[in-house]
């Protein structure tokens, strides 16, 4: 399958010249009639997507081949074709006869958005089945579309616009036939042939240097118009390989590497004054390769992504003491012994571990001083760039913790001081007693409360803000749905009630909502989700997790993408009308949440009514 066909190639290929006015301001139109059979003469058309839409009579035995289906025309039929939907079609006899319509999105500015009606919907129905009464009248309408365009007449467009709503609104009218659109009964085996020819293309023979295109399973469903979920289930029904395993393989064979992004340039400041760091606008999250998310991929496959992050410009790495426990420290920490001073390091203390177990909050200041010297150890460092109390400890004062790391600072055994899931109180006593870097919390599409009180805090502070969990644990992406199945051994998502399967379908508008944002801008739903978040603030730096490096290229690619105001208010207003299902945590550590949340809220309401008083 080949890249989109535009307008100029549809011309070229059939009629060998350029019309005048397909760059006109009021969009482009024109019509044709179907080339009769002529015998040598090729009659299929190549399955690939168009540029344009296209409606079209045509008469015929006829096959019209989708993704996940196969249409068979029987004698004559009423078709839509829109920009989202690759097809091919196969004429099966010599009867060819028929009247067509293109035109481009502009042709319709400010006359209504053509992808609300279902005909021109991915899961819509596009081809109708006519009896010849039917077909007449259509003729009728195409006749006198034709008439209309061959004329002088000032509003001839006006009137043309007028004729292709009556034949959407026609077909809107029919009951769709029974047998007419219906899936393949090999279904998965067309997706995974389909996918299979794509991927070939992706390395020509004749080009030494081929630039790269699809590199993910996402790209390779976005092209073929399936959902991710189901090109993964058909290729490996048809495979009994994953749809990453295969693109690696090729690759590999091929020994022509999936291309990766330029180098990572965009700096951002986090903090203010003495404490202040400057890192890249995306750093990467390293606890999943080693705790709650799923089998623990080789170290050496980790320990090479932690160092192609570097080669890739990343600067930040985040990991903590309890993660795994202990395990994820010691893995960044010969990643990253070879190039120490080319990065920061954030790590975390705050919890008690007994017999390799997290067992309980710990802040007590002798517990934080033993933390570090033993964190120091793990990563293979003589000193941490920034180090997090990882949860407040309600038995131990803020200013204590504070104070204690401030002593550290001093000791040169840490250089800056952060808190994770602190409340905007929490944050103002931590800030007085040491000025704080950074304040980390989970924030995202599916979780906006740090808006409430905690980013108005950090911006009148100065403190940098680092959003954990920036794809709400994966679910953003698009890549689970209620028939994941979580690895419960090491996963902490199989327990969490978000993740339960009824929360992931009753959640599943969100990400079709990040689908269609991103879908007219080329982006993926992680690149939605990423670029809201570094649209939000300047000094907001999030730290997505991953162990593949196709993933990690397609998140470090939106540290150079920005959306404009009107885009970040129109995904705002999107997500604004979803309703999340299922709390971020269970038992105590959601009570917990819903305590830290609740006062933040009460004294952000507080602080308005004292103002407006």
């Amino acid at each position: 399958m080949d890249k989109m066909e535009t307008l100029e190639e549809f011309y070229k290929r059939k009629f060998d010249w350029m019309p005048d006015n397909i760059k006109n301001e009021i969009g482009h139109f024109s019509l044709f009639r179907l080339e009769p059979y002529v015998e040598g003469k090729p009659t299929n058309i190549p399955y690939k997507r168009r540029d344009f839409y296209k409606i079209m009579l045509v008469k015929g035995h006829i096959q019209v081949h989708f993704a996940d289906k196969v249409v068979e025309i029987k004698k004559q039929a009423l078709s839509f074709s829109n920009p989202q939907i690759p097809y091919k079609w196969e004429h099966l006899d010599k009867i060819r006869e028929g009247i067509y319509c293109i035109f481009n999105q502009h042709f319709f500015h400010q006359f209504g958005q053509l992808n609300q009606y279902e005909v021109f919907q991915p899961n819509g129905t596009h081809i109708f089945e006519l009896s010849h009464e039917q077909a007449h009248h259509v003729n009728e309408i195409f006749e006198r579309m034709a008439k209309e365009f061959n004329s002088d007449y000032k509003y001839k467009y006006d009137a043309i616009r007028n004729q292709i709503f009556e034949l959407l609104h026609f077909a809107l009218k029919m009951q769709p036939s029974d047998n007419i659109e219906k899936p393949s009964l090999n279904a998965s085996q067309r997706i995974s042939t389909l996918f299979t020819e794509l991927l070939e293309r992706q390395f020509p023979i004749d080009d030494l240097h081929p630039a790269v295109q699809l590199r993910s399973a996402s790209d390779f469903a976005d092209r073929l118009n399936v959902h991710v979920n189901h090109l993964n289930r058909a290729v490996k029904e048809s495979t009994q390989k994953t749809t990453t395993q295969i693109i690696s393989d090729h690759a590999i064979i091929e020994e022509k590497p999936i291309a990766t992004p330029d180098k990572i340039t965009k700096k951002r400041t986090l903090g203010s004054g003495k404490y202040s760091m400057e890192v890249t606008a995306l750093g990467l999250g390293c606890m999943g390769m080693s705790y709650h998310r799923g089998h623990i991929p080789d170290r050496k496959v980790s320990i090479a992504l932690i160092r192609k992050a570097v080669e890739l410009g990343v600067t930040l790495f985040d990991t903590a003491e309890v993660y795994g426990p202990l395990t994820n420290e010691e893995l960044v920490g010969e990643a990253l012994v070879p190039l120490r001073k080319d990065v920061f390091i954030s790590t975390k203390f705050g919890f008690a571990i007994e017999n390799g177990k997290m067992a309980g909050l710990n802040s007590r200041p002798d517990h934080i001083r033993e933390v570090v010297g033993q964190s120091l150890k793990r990563l293979r460092t003589d000193y941490i760039d920034l180090s997090y109390q990882h949860r407040v400890d309600p038995n131990v004062p803020i200013e204590d913790v504070a104070g204690t790391v401030k002593d550290l600072i001093k000791e040169g055994k840490v250089r800056r001081f952060g808190l994770s899931e602190a409340g905007a109180e929490t944050i103002r006593k931590a800030n007085a007693v040491q000025p704080l870097t950074v304040v980390q919390s989970e924030y995202s599409l599916m979780w906006k409360k740090p808006e409430e009180a905690v980013l108005p805090a950090l911006e009148e502070l100065g403190i940098g803000f680092i959003p954990f969990s920036p794809m709400c644990r994966g679910y953003l992406t698009g890549m689970l749905n209620e028939q994941t199945k979580f690895y419960a051994p090491n996963d902490n998502r199989a327990a969490l009630p978000r993740f339960t399967p009824e929360s992931r379908r009753l959640n599943r508008p969100i990400v079709e909502a990040l689908i269609d944002f991103g879908h007219q801008r080329g982006l993926t739903p992680t690149q939605v989700a990423l670029t809201w978040l570094l649209g939000k603030k300047n000094w907001i730096v999030p730290i997505p997790g991953t162990t593949k490096l196709a993933h990690l290229n397609e998140k470090l690619a939106t540290a150079e993408l920005k959306f404009t105001s009107e885009e970040m208010r129109e995904l705002d207003n999107a997500i604004a009308k979803i309703t999340i299902h299922g709390d971020r945590y269970t038992g105590e550590e959601q009570r917990r949440v819903e305590r830290l949340w609740g006062s933040v809220r009460q004294k952000a309401e507080s602080r308005v009514l004292l103002r407006r008083g």
